[in-house]
């Protein structure tokens, strides 16, 4: 199936206006902050590792993949490096559409550049907000008349992929809720329940942010609405949001990206076990790969490192009776993968100029 055009011509002025700085970046919290946060999680992830590892004689040694690295399977660690490189190429596209339907147009180089780097400092424990944060301070400089585009297509780009976990539990996760939420899970059936309610409220939101920014909306009541009425850079930011209703072939086509985006993802994990001899299925492992990624993505640990191990033990011996040891061993091999693109992202990180640039 052909893609749709990506195109704007039939944009209309109020696109083309500039917008005010109604979100600028920030320099976030104060350096010792930070240090204190990044200290707190590092204690949390060395607690865990250490309660993990102490649990087995086994693990420590014979069947710990960075101690014995030799014994992994090098075909299918070759292969996970290839689906996390996919999973990247593909969260490049999705943004990338986004940035052509603003107008932000930076070519795949850069935006692939852009995305490798973020994932270091996810890796690096600065978390996803530092990913944004480098992609803003990028294309503010690069466009600085567009900063409430520039908003929106991050912000636009996380709410897709949104779209697409919703899709991942529905298909993946709700259709094994018996097995995810039965004996020791730490998963209960009211959280899923929660999880898909803020969900279908956060989908609901964005639906409404688009029919509200429709100019015949806007021109008749933006003025009316108090949160609207005293703010005219708020206007203009809702405004701009019509582009993804004037285009929506293009927006549905970013939105469908992101589940083989997330399929790709998942599938470093079932590499990761074929890679460290861990018998599971891939229908097993999926199935625990969208509670696992959601609750991993919380800023608890340095990336996710002891939280996932406990998640994959308690979700993969309910759906599949996978071993503690094994367990772990997968989701250590799988997080060795992710670092192996994030060391590629931090030698892609010099190269990133963030000098002001007019010209394309």
């Amino acid at each position: 199936m052909a893609n749709p055009p990506i195109n704007s011509s039939d944009s209309s002025s109020e696109e083309d206006t500039a917008l005010p700085e109604v979100l600028p970046v920030t320099r976030g919290s104060s350096r010792a902050k930070a240090i204190v946060f990044f200290v707190v999680k590092a204690a949390i992830t060395v607690a865990l590792l250490s309660w993990l590892f102490g649990r087995s004689e086994q693990l420590n040694a014979e069947n710990n993949p960075f101690l014995r690295p030799g014994d992994l399977a090098l075909p299918w660690i070759a292969a996970g490096v290839g689906f996390c490189g996919l999973y990247l190429i593909l969260w490049t596209f999705r943004w990338m559409i986004f940035l052509h339907l603003l107008d932000l147009n930076i070519g795949f180089r850069r935006a692939f550049q852009l995305t490798v780097v973020g994932h270091f400092l996810s890796m690096a424990s600065f978390g996803g907000l530092a990913a944004d944060g480098l992609k803003a301070l990028y294309l503010i400089r690069r466009f600085p008349d567009k900063k409430g585009k520039v908003a929106i297509a991050i912000f636009a780009d996380h709410l897709s992929g949104l779209a697409a976990v919703g899709i991942a539990f529905a298909l993946l996760t709700w259709t094994r809720v018996d097995d995810i939420t039965g004996g020791d899970s730490p998963v209960s059936v009211w959280s899923l329940y929660v999880a898909s309610g803020l969900w279908v409220l956060t989908m609901l939101g964005l639906v409404l942010t688009v029919g509200m920014a429709h100019p015949t909306i806007m021109s008749r009541y933006g003025s009316k609405l108090g949160f609207l009425k005293r703010n005219e850079a708020l206007r203009n930011f809702v405004s701009a949001w019509d582009v993804f209703r004037r285009q929506w072939r293009s927006a549905l086509l970013a939105c469908g990206v992101g589940f083989p985006m997330l399929l790709s993802y998942y599938l470093i994990f079932f590499a990761a076990a074929r890679a460290a001899n861990v018998d599971v299925s891939a229908i097993d492992l999926l199935g625990a790969m969208p509670v696992v990624d959601t609750l991993t993505a919380l800023p608890v640990t340095v990336a996710g490192l002891g939280l996932r191990e406990t998640l994959m033990e308690s979700l993969l011996g309910a759906l599949a009776g996978v071993s503690f040891e094994d367990s772990v061993r997968l989701s250590l091999t799988g997080f060795g993968i992710l670092v192996i693109w994030g060391v590629l992202g931090a030698t892609a990180f010099p190269f990133l100029r963030l000098k002001k640039k007019t010209d394309s």
